[in-house]
């Protein structure tokens, strides 16, 4: 098991992170590209999680471990539905301190992710750690995201991005410099896991072959037990659930008179949630309909990005019961949602 690094204040974890970069550089055969604002339009939508929706006690055993002094790290992934609708609102609120890590390298594999470099090589691209965040940056619609890319150096695969010889190139990145100041916590690992289970024929690139830089996946500093824990109590999932039960089977409505829109929760007999999808509005191809349960929430009315093109009525709330004037909602029973155009 990896031992998580935390910071002391005293500098020498620092260092000592630095030191591994440094080695890992020198004694391998990989290139290491750091890539801030890298394109996220070619890689495939991340398929949503809606397997354990709908149970209502997949986080008790998780807790009852925890209560039970297993350690965290050694607690499997947490049941993902729930998981992303809490790191949506970690995102929304925190951001995403860490880039992810990638691994890039020319295939003939045709199942694997397949991109084109600045130089029209075609590779297969890998993301681990950081799959949970490039899935959360697909689901509220960024274009860009940052990104580490390991590649063989013999393959001279570039993303247009800064190449990070060695530990002095990596703290002259602006990103580093805020990890200075703001004491945000980094580390560096390498390990052999992927190049070896997708293929073997890069297992010479060296030192374990795969390295992890800046691998916690969390939108601020906490260690794996404090996160299980905020996502276990982030929410009531109970009303939750039985708000999603009562929206079964979804309903959509398009072709409703502009002055009608918000006489919906009412046609729908104050059930659950439904959809509402302007008639003109021409939704992003690729994009789930089912992934705005991520984003309902029992004590909002409604849910619904910059415009009302879309939006999502939580039928239940008892501000449809007593008033349908919009003007009178409050802010606070405004949800947000991604942009789907």
């Amino acid at each position: 098991m990896k031992s998580r690094v935390y910071w002391t204040g005293k500098g020498w974890i620092e260092k000592k992170n630095l030191n591994k970069l440094d080695y890992f550089l020198q004694n391998s055969t990989v290139r290491l590209e750091y890539v801030e604002n890298f394109d996220l339009s070619g890689i495939p939508k991340q398929p949503n999680d809606f397997g354990d929706m709908l149970d209502e006690t997949c986080f008790d055993s998780y807790i009852n471990q925890l209560n039970n002094r297993v350690a965290a790290d050694d607690i499997p992934t947490l049941p993902r539905f729930y998981e992303r609708r809490y790191f949506v609102e970690d995102i929304l609120k925190n951001g995403i301190l860490h880039p992810v890590n990638a691994e890039a390298y020319k295939s003939k594999k045709i199942s694997l992710k397949i991109l084109k470099d600045k130089n029209d090589n075609k590779v297969a691209f890998l993301i681990h750690p950081g799959q949970k965040r490039l899935h959360m940056a697909q689901l509220l619609n960024w274009k860009f995201l940052s990104i580490f890319i390991f590649s063989p150096k013999s393959e001279k695969i570039n993303f247009g991005g800064v190449e990070i010889k060695n530990s002095k190139d990596f703290t002259n990145l602006e990103l580093y410099k805020k990890y200075q100041k703001e004491k945000i916590d980094w580390s560096f690992n390498s390990g052999s896991i992927w190049t070896e289970f997708y293929d073997n024929n890069i297992k010479g690139m060296g030192i374990d072959t795969k390295g992890e830089l800046c691998n916690t996946g969390y939108g601020k500093q906490k260690s794996r037990d404090q996160y299980i824990r905020e996502v276990y109590n982030f929410e009531d999932r109970k009303k939750y659930i039985q708000l999603v039960k009562n929206s079964l089977p979804l309903l959509i409505f398009k072709d409703i008179p502009a002055n009608d829109i918000y006489n919906i929760p009412k046609k729908n007999n104050f059930k659950g949630m439904v959809v509402y999808i302007d008639s003109k509005f021409k939704w992003e191809t690729g994009r789930d309909l089912w992934e705005l349960f991520y984003f309902g929430k029992v004590e909002k009315a409604i849910c619904k990005g910059n415009d009302d093109s879309v939006i999502l009525f939580n039928c239940e709330h008892p501000f449809w019961k007593t008033d349908n004037d919009i003007s009178k909602l409050k802010n606070q029973e405004i949800g947000f949602l991604p942009d789907y155009s």
